[in-house]
């Protein structure tokens, strides 16, 4: 009786994990991803002359949200997705332009995914 009770239990745990690590993962990708977005954004602020410290310190905040982002094994058309909201096609074309070509075409390809 022990061990049906036990089974039943352990059963109703599985269950209700079910579905939820995936949903989970989903949410952390896009929580990344808004991350890469903002200090997109960030970036494109301080090039464009918006505040008074370095711009370099953006783009290192950015190219640090990517590694996360990719470390946390996200798909690319999240990335995309989200770089499509958040900014303009002018602002992607200038960002693109700003950074660093292996930067420029991880963003590029995330783009074209999404």
């Amino acid at each position: 009786m022990r061990q049906l009770v036990a089974c039943v239990a352990l059963s109703a745990l599985l269950a209700g994990c079910g579905g939820s690590g995936r949903g989970r993962a989903e949410a952390v990708c896009q929580e990344q991803a808004d991350k890469v977005a903002a200090h997109a954004g960030s970036m494109l602020l301080h090039y464009g002359g918006g505040t008074v410290y370095p711009a370099d310190m953006s783009y290192l905040g950015l190219r640090g949200s990517l590694r996360r982002y990719d470390r946390a094994g996200c798909p690319a058309s999240t990335l995309g997705a989200t770089l499509r909201r958040a900014l303009t096609p002018r602002e992607r074309q200038t960002l693109l332009g700003l950074l660093p070509r292996p930067s420029a075409s991880r963003l590029h390809q995330a783009l074209r995914t999404a």
